[in-house]
């Protein structure tokens, strides 16, 4: 069982689905193609029906402080305008369409985290990410639903302030820190008898640090009872390098190579328990065929 024991209740949709599956399929911003927009209902909703256990989203807050369900700096290309949705209340946002994945304008809006809250799956779990700079906001917006308090993970930067805020809010999320060096590591495991619902830890590991990635090295995340998470990601290139994020492990070796050497299989063979991705229906077939 993931987590400590006294925050069972909470975790109980998350064990139960381990128990029963090898690995989580977590879906990168829900499943966007052609008119199905990331980060909103709908790329939800298909990414449950394409076989994603967990959807992976974004929140960023709106000039009067509402959440609306884009990933920071997406502007540009969801609404085809140089726009900051930080300076925009939300009344002015939703007058705006967003635009698809061809580039074309859409009789669609931005969705805010109410109406996706409304509209989450019963069995699907959700990966609250990029909330570096409005935690205190997004922990505020979802302490009303406290229905869904078992189906909510949110994904947190290893910081001293991040783990105070935590450690003092009432309601136990389920939380999980990306960790990217030695030094996140080991702030993590200082915390780790503080009043805080880990249940997983997210690993960000560049090619040149992949040595690191050892069955040893995810036993000792096991042994603080964490699920591993792991990025298949291809999340494109920055100076003509490319963005890596689980070694060379990735969603394109898997599709076009052997997934069991190169990819998925690889990273779910180190004993990782979530694995993001943009492809989950490929991602959910290699899984029933090699480890179910």
């Amino acid at each position: 069982m993931y987590g400590k024991p006294e925050y069972q209740a909470i975790n109980q949709l998350f064990n139960q689905r381990l128990q029963a599956l090898p690995f989580l399929i977590a879906c990168h911003r829900g499943f966007a193609h052609a008119n199905i927009i990331e980060n909103t209902v709908d790329a939800m909703r298909l990414a449950r029906l394409l076989g994603a256990d967990i959807m992976e989203t974004d929140t960023t807050p709106t000039f009067d402080n509402e959440l609306v369900m884009i990933h920071p700096n997406r502007e540009r290309q969801l609404f085809n305008r140089e726009i900051n949705v930080s300076e925009m209340d939300l009344k002015q946002l939703q007058a705006l369409y967003l635009y698809n994945g061809v580039g074309a304008e859409t009789t669609q809006h931005v969705d805010t985290l109410d109406n996706f809250m409304r509209n989450i799956p019963q069995d699907m779990l959700i990966h609250f990410d990029r909330n570096e700079k409005h935690l205190p906001l997004l922990l505020a917006k979802l302490d009303h639903y406290p229905d869904q308090l078992s189906q909510i993970m949110i994904k947190v930067a290893p910081t001293t302030e991040n783990y105070e805020l935590l450690a003092s809010h009432p309601r136990k999320y389920m939380i999980i820190p990306i960790v990217r060096n030695a030094d996140d590591l080991a702030r993590t495991f200082t915390q780790l008898d503080a009043p805080i619902n880990f249940v997983g830890l997210e690993t960000v590991i560049e090619k040149r640090h992949q040595t690191i990635m050892t069955a040893a090295f995810f036993q000792r995340i096991f042994d603080e009872h964490l699920a591993p998470l792991g990025n298949g990601l291809n999340l494109g290139a920055s100076g003509g390098k490319e963005i890596e994020l689980f070694g060379a492990f990735d969603d394109q070796q898997s599709l076009f190579g052997d997934p069991m050497t190169n990819g998925w299989g690889r990273i779910a063979q180190l004993g990782v328990k979530m694995i993001n991705t943009d492809w989950p229906c490929e991602l959910k077939q290699m899984r029933a065929k090699f480890f179910e």
